[in-house]
């Protein structure tokens, strides 16, 4: 009997380890009005609805989705730690923001240029004024890395996180009359006055990340139809994510937007660790 036991108790783990490999997770961020209108409109609230279809056509079911006033940055951090809680070993993790860049005063010293990039929730102001708001809602970089760090610890060596941010850190967030086309970002960066930080080595990237743009670089909206750039071209690859290496993902991210075109050149970037994962891992 007590064999009997032991071989069920076996193959119930072995069955849980199997499932486990299969778990698919996606939060998916999108904000196209927010709470400070000096941000400007844009179409990031639309996304969501493209980047739903092309992961449920790659076999994600568990997607959790935050648009305009849900994404304040308490709404996110929640909306990571639930996702934290829904990850074993071996899952996939997809994370997806579309909404305004903006590059802000590095204040711990890891960027060679003196700014982090950062999301910004649908909270965040985009201005400094000393006592009233001195960047506290902005989602630097930094801040992403960490909650990206832990997620990674859970799902350990044999999962895969891929982070997808269609937005830019810099550029203007207002569209001149007669432009058909809209810049996410904000024409300043945000400054902190009086900040010198200690120079420190930056966080290790132990996934992948598809940016729209360099962070020097604008990104713009694909205009018909009104949707993000980034998010336009994984969309119009939808069949195609889980047989192209990391090299033919660029080149035909690049190619689509070389065909939707911009005021201002935007190149694409795949970063973190791509020499040993490969974005298509993801959705296989």
């Amino acid at each position: 009997m007590k064999k009997y036991i032991l071989i069920g108790l076996s193959l119930f783990f072995v069955s849980h380890l199997v499932g486990w490999t299969q778990n698919r997770h996606a939060l998916v961020i999108g904000i196209g009005q927010y709470e400070d209108p000096r941000w400007g409109t844009i179409h990031g609230d639309t996304d969501v609805d493209y980047v739903f279809e092309f992961l449920t056509l790659n076999g994600f079911a568990d997607i959790q989705t935050l648009r305009n006033s849900e994404a304040t940055k308490q709404g996110i951090l929640d909306a990571f730690e639930a996702l934290e809680s829904r990850c074993v070993p071996g899952d996939k993790v997809y994370i997806h923001f579309s909404g305004h860049g903006q590059q802000i005063t590095d204040v711990d010293g890891d960027e060679d240029n003196g700014y982090d990039e950062a999301w910004i929730p649908y909270d965040a102001q985009p201005i400094y004024a000393k006592g009233v708001y001195e960047g506290e809602r902005h989602l630097i970089d930094d801040e992403v890395n960490c909650l990206l760090s832990v997620i990674k610890t859970i799902i350990g060596p044999s999962g895969r996180i891929l982070v997808v941010i269609d937005a830019c850190h810099s550029g203007t967030a207002t569209r001149a009359p007669g432009d058909t086309t809209t810049a996410r970002g904000f024409d300043k960066k945000f400054e902190i006055p009086g900040a010198k930080p200690k120079r420190r080595i930056a966080a290790v990237e132990n996934w992948i990340t598809i940016s729209a743009c360099q962070s020097y670089q604008v990104n713009w909206e694909v205009w018909q139809p009104a949707v993000g750039k980034l998010t336009w071209c994984l969309y119009n690859l939808r069949t195609e994510l889980k047989t192209l290496t990391n090299l033919e993902l660029k080149s035909s991210i690049l190619r689509i937007m070389q065909e939707n075109p911009g005021p201002l050149e935007q190149t694409p970037a795949i970063t973190g660790c791509t020499r040993r994962e490969s974005v298509k891992e993801l959705f296989e």
